[in-house]
């Protein structure tokens, strides 16, 4: 029940079945399937058998309202159905991934209740049509940024308020990202030089 499976693009029907039987949880991650051009899993056909389905992002970006709607689009486009992802996105994206970040967290997530993690974010965002409970996922969607985000509040300690983060220097990670790139390319280029054993020897 706590196995997680990354992707699931190529699971077959006895898989899925198993996936079932084990409980276990699947999160797709639509950008890179993309990026690398292997596919969209078959989300609605898993939600049908219970299947607890939740969103990521493999590295591609740090955006998961941009992820959910990659989600979105992605589905409409493979499967050739327009009417894919619309209340399944919206649930694999608020729901689902609460639900699964909650088993491997002291206390729940996801929600504004006693006894679980104070966490919420602020979004800056001027609705130019109507907003309501009932079209608030189009709005999520199609309308909001993560730019947007002006305050974000987690385990009710601030971490971020105006766009500045309060618990890491930004600017210091991008310099370090950028030095230890630099090392990875020069190892990359090594290795496609001499072979995969003249990178090890560099390591």
């Amino acid at each position: 029940p706590n196995t997680l499976v990354g992707h699931g693009v190529y699971l077959n029907d006895e898989e899925l079945d198993i996936l079932k039987q084990t409980k276990s949880m699947v999160i797709t991650n639509p950008s890179s399937n993309m990026n690398n051009g292997v596919g969209i899993p078959r989300i609605t056909e898993m939600l049908q058998r219970d299947i607890t389905v939740g969103l990521g992002t493999d590295g591609m970006t740090y955006d998961m309202l941009a992820e959910y709607k990659d989600n979105y689009l992605a589905h409409k486009l493979f499967f050739r159905n327009p009417q894919l992802m619309g209340s399944d996105g919206t649930k694999i994206f608020l729901q689902n991934n609460a639900t699964i970040a909650s088993k491997f967290f002291p206390k729940p997530v996801g929600r504004l209740e006693a006894g679980c993690f104070a966490d919420m974010i602020f979004v800056n965002y001027k609705a130019p049509t109507p907003l309501t409970i009932d079209n608030f996922p189009w709005h999520m969607m199609f309308g909001m940024h993560s730019d947007q985000i002006q305050r974000v509040i987690v385990g009710d300690k601030t971490i971020m308020k105006n766009r500045q983060l309060f618990t890491l220097d930004e600017r210091l990670i991008a310099s370090k990202s950028a030095m230890v790139a630099h090392d990875v390319w020069q190892q990359l280029q090594l290795q496609s030089e001499h072979g995969p054993q003249g990178l090890w020897d560099k390591l």
